[in-house]
């Protein structure tokens, strides 16, 4: 009915009917560098006021981030996502995992 999705809408892996779970090569985002391009593979925390922030600035899953700036004072990063930039802090950029392209 749901087509045997490999993973949840955050992200998170749902066995297949032998009980076996995918594998992900996904990554934080703040393991990234300046240039680097990463597509939205999930998240790791799923408290209600994070997932807000993150719909307001569009990142869902399946986008492509790009790493556009790392502020050195704070590692807070500089994105580009949908042609729109945002600022994220290091602790936001943590909990996003990427798979990195």
């Amino acid at each position: 009915f749901l087509g045997n999705p490999k993973f949840d809408p955050h992200g998170d892996p749902i066995p297949d009917e032998f009980g076996k779970f995918p594998t992900s090569n996904s990554t934080p985002l703040s393991n990234l560098k300046e240039g680097d391009k990463g597509i939205v593979m999930g998240v790791s925390q799923d408290d209600s006021t994070f997932l807000k922030f993150l719909d307001k600035i569009d990142i869902k899953l399946g986008n492509l981030i790009l790493v556009k700036d790392i502020i050195e004072f704070d590692s807070s990063v500089e994105i580009l996502i949908n042609n729109k930039e945002s600022h994220i802090s290091l602790e936001v950029a943590r909990n996003i995992l990427v798979k990195q392209k």
